[in-house]
């Protein structure tokens, strides 16, 4: 539901949209895809043996997939890994996704909404994105978007002075070349700006902690850019 690719600069509705659970164990079953439809289930069953519900992992997705349009609506709900006695014990994090994308001669446009909601409090907030990719070449793809990120709660991306009801704007850019069937030379880069409180950093600057000197000072904005192969 983006025109971007992973964790690049550009990519804002994945990179912001705070999943990052790892699924250990994970049980998948799916359906053939029927008249463009096609459904599909996970459990990861975590690695604490002692506790069932210890880094579980529940995911459920429908997507169509017919001539010139995708639709996906996914739901996740995790229980995050406890490390200790009292820290994220109980808790139970739930995320929604909804989009799709439409094709237009060589043009992709992408719609997509994500929420991220978590029980004790520490995340509430949504994304809206729209992107578009265009396939200059073969082997060319020039992708830009913009996601707006609206913000009740984020520990991790907020800072003391945040009160709530904060907001960042996220512009991306993305250029791939693909040199061969196995090797990708790219551009990424991006501009985000935040509001009062907020500490959105480029996605390669994601501390785990919103302690850690790799973000901009709440309320600043930040641009990035990277480059590889």
């Amino acid at each position: 539901i983006s025109a971007f690719y992973g964790g690049s600069f550009g990519a804002g509705l994945s990179t912001k949209s705070g999943y990052n659970f790892r699924n250990s164990n994970d049980f998948m079953i799916a359906s053939p895809r029927l008249s463009g439809w096609r459904a599909e289930a996970h459990h990861s069953f975590g690695e604490d043996s002692a506790n069932s519900k210890n880094g579980t992992t529940n995911q459920l997705a429908i997507d169509y997939r017919g001539g010139k349009s995708y639709f996906l609506a996914g739901y996740v709900e995790a229980r995050p890994l406890v490390s200790s006695p009292n820290v994220y014990k109980g808790v139970v994090n739930r995320q929604y996704a909804l989009g799709g994308s439409y094709d237009i001669d060589k043009f992709r446009i992408y719609l997509g909404y994500f929420k991220n909601k978590q029980s004790d409090n520490l995340i509430d907030k949504d994304l809206y994105s729209i992107s578009a990719a265009w396939f200059v070449t073969p082997k060319d793809q020039l992708s830009i978007g913009y996601t707006y990120i609206k913000a009740n709660a984020d520990a991790a991306n907020t800072d003391k002075t945040f009160t709530g009801n904060g907001h960042s704007n996220h512009f991306g850019l993305l250029y791939m070349h693909m040199l061969s069937k196995r090797t990708t030379l790219y551009f990424s880069g991006a501009h985000i700006t935040n509001s009062s409180g907020m500490r959105y950093a480029m996605a390669a600057a994601q501390a785990p902690q919103a302690s850690l000197l790799n973000r901009p000072a709440a309320g600043d904005s930040t641009t990035g850019v990277q480059f590889g192969i």
